[in-house]
């Protein structure tokens, strides 16, 4: 395959992801700066994450804003949520259309989808340094 040829944007479409949220993610509600590598994060709507770290799996929903400083990342957007990569390169971003995206770094791999769905359980939400939901369930 020419990677020369795809267009900015990435391929004009692609299959739907389902994305498996692992027990003991991180989901984030309120601004937040975290440094870990090989973590799974949920910025839920108006969420904010700043992430300095690599191979992280983040998972932002509609209104949820991330910007990364890091690499090998594998980046999920649903329609309406925002990326910004200030620095760092091979990340993966999984875009639902209306998605924003940002500076992407450099060597980014944009995958657009016509749809990502979010399954499996997040063992507790963080809002305004209180713990707001024990366990959830994504669909």
């Amino acid at each position: 395959f020419d990677y020369s040829q795809v267009p900015p944007n990435g391929c004009p479409s692609l299959a739907p992801y389902t994305v498996r949220i692992e027990p003991d993610s991180r989901g984030i509600h309120t601004e937040e700066s975290h440094e870990a590598s090989g973590e799974q994060f949920v910025v839920f709507g108006d969420g904010d994450l700043g992430s300095i770290g690599n191979e992280n799996t983040i998972l932002v929903n509609e209104n949820g804003t991330v910007r990364i400083t890091g690499s090998n990342n594998r980046i999920y957007l649903k329609d309406g949520a925002s990326l910004e990569i200030v620095e760092g390169r091979n990340n993966r971003i999984f875009y639902e259309p209306a998605a924003r995206l940002g500076n992407l770094g450099d060597d980014p791999i944009l995958l657009p989808s016509s749809g990502i769905t979010f399954v499996g359980e997040i063992s507790s939400v963080e809002e305004q340094g209180k713990r707001a939901v024990e366990r959830l369930d994504i669909e």
